[in-house]
C-alpha cells in the first residue's frame, strides 16, 4: 500500500516536470527511471526515519535498564521490566518492545543473554546498538560492573542525540529555505506559461529551445541533488 502511494507521488512529479520543461507528456516514458530513483530515495530516507526513532526508543530502554540493575534486579528480570517501561513509554506495538520480546522470548529457551543481544544488533543494523550490543557481552562474560557500562552508553548516546538535534535545529531553517528554492523555478515556468505563453513558446516549439529547457532540467536537479547533500550532515 505504501509503495503504491509513493509510486504514484513519483508518477505525478515525473508529469509536471514534463509538462513544465516541455509542456508535452512524451518524455514521461524515457523518464519512467526517475520514478524508480524516487521509490529508492524514498526508500532510504524512511529507513532514516525509522532507524532514528528505534534509537531513539533504544536509548529510552537501556536508561530503564540501567536503573532496574543498580536497583538490584538481575539482567534477565529487569529486561522483563524494561518491557512494560516501554509499553508505556512508545506503545504496546513499538518496535523495541517487539525486539525486548523476542529476547526475552528465546532466553527462555536456554539462550544466554549475551546472545540474544548480539542478534538484537545485528538486526538493527545500528552502530550504536550493535557496539553496545558487543560491550555488554564482555562485561557480563568478564563479571564487570554492567550497570555502570550501561549507564556510560547511555550518556554517549544522549550525548549524540543532543549534538545531532542541535544540528537539525540549525539546518531545519535552511532545509526549509531548499524546498521553497526548488519550488521557485517551477511556479515561475508555470506562470510565465499561464499569464504569456507566447514568451515561451520557442523554448517549447523548437529544436534548441527543448535542448535548453533539456539542459535547465539536468542544472535543476543536479543542484536539487547538491543541496540536499550539503544539508545531510551526519554526526
Amino acid at each position: 500500500m505504501q509503495k503504491g502511494r509513493y509510486l504514484i507521488q513519483g508518477f505525478l512529479i515525473l508529469i509536471v516536470f514534463c509538462y513544465v520543461f516541455y509542456k508535452s507528456f512524451w518524455p514521461v516514458l524515457p523518464g519512467l527511471p526517475f520514478i524508480f530513483v524516487y521509490l529508492r530515495k524514498t526508500k532510504l530516507r524512511l529507513k532514516k526515519q525509522q532507524d532514528e526513532k528505534i534509537l531513539a526508543q533504544f536509548k529510552d530502554s537501556i536508561t530503564v535498564l540501567s536503573g532496574m540493575l543498580r536497583s538490584g534486579y538481575s539482567v534477565e528480570n529487569a529486561m522483563k521490566k524494561v518491557i512494560k517501561e516501554m509499553e508505556d513509554m512508545w506503545g504496546i506495538d513499538s518496535e523495541i518492545v517487539r525486539e525486548y520480546r523476542v529476547m526475552v522470548s528465546k532466553m527462555s529457551i536456554n539462550k544466554t543473554v549475551e546472545e540474544v543481544w548480539k542478534e538484537f544488533g545485528k538486526r538493527s543494523e545500528l552502530d550504536e546498538i550493535e557496539s553496545f550490543a558487543q560491550i555488554f557481552s564482555v562485561v557480563k562474560r568478564s563479571g564487570g560492573e554492567l550497570s555502570e557500562v550501561i549507564h556510560l552508553a547511555v550518556m554517549q548516546i544522549q550525548e549524540k542525540s543532543m549534538t545531532e538535534e542541535q544540528i537539525r535545529v540549525q539546518i531545519s531553517s535552511r532545509k526549509y529555505e531548499q524546498k521553497i528554492m526548488n519550488a521557485v523555478p517551477i511556479f515561475i515556468l508555470l506562470y510565465v506559461g499561464f499569464s504569456s505563453p507566447d514568451l515561451l513558446a520557442p523554448m517549447y516549439e523548437t529544436l534548441i529551445g527543448r535542448v535548453i529547457m533539456s539542459i535547465c532540467l539536468v542544472i535543476y536537479i543536479t543542484a536539487g541533488i547538491l543541496a540536499e547533500h550539503i544539508a545531510d550532515i551526519e554526526v
